[in-house]
């Protein structure tokens, strides 16, 4: 596996990888901020700190995000980020998983449900006709979880809201 060995000032930080595939990111930040930018209760202005983490990608069940100990700096600290192949890399602080994202085509089908909406309560007469045809598309590409087509049910006109078209 690709690891990054870390050290500040010649000590031994961390060696941070991951197997297989995925991302593996290490940065030094040096952030200030004016008194009244701080959060309440905060008392640092300045930060300087080594951040390391990663991402690994797990097919249809989401992605899987890691973070190594993040490590205070100071000015004059040395930083060394050594790129290895290594066996083994040591366990990351934090690990968490996401959610999967939608398909590019489930994406498209709900904004098309939310634009059928709005068609369904427009004050002209051109709307009903292109709801009709977004209905259509809408019904040729969606499926249930079994796979079947699904229809989506006709809704009636209604008067309040109006949106002009």
């Amino acid at each position: 596996m690709i690891r990054f060995d870390g050290t500040v000032n010649d000590r031994h930080i961390y060696h941070a990888g991951l197997e297989d595939t995925g991302v593996l990111h290490a940065s030094v930040s040096w952030v200030k901020s004016l008194a009244g930018q701080r959060s309440p209760g905060s008392k640092a202005q300045k930060e300087l700190d080594l951040m390391v983490g990663g991402m690994r990608p797990d097919g249809t069940s989401g992605d899987e995000h890691f973070a190594w100990p993040k490590r205070r700096l100071k000015v004059d600290d040395e930083v060394t980020i050594k790129i290895v192949d290594q066996p083994s890399a040591d366990t990351s602080r934090s690990r968490i998983r996401t959610k999967p994202r939608p398909s590019g085509l489930t994406v498209a089908i709900e904004s098309l449900q939310t634009a059928e909406s709005y068609l369904s309560v427009a004050n002209d007469p051109r709307a009903e006709k292109m709801r009709e045809k977004v209905l259509e598309i809408i019904n040729r590409f969606s499926r249930s979880a079994s796979g079947r087509r699904t229809q989506t049910k006709s809704r009636t006109r209604t008067r309040n809201p109006t949106i002009d078209v």
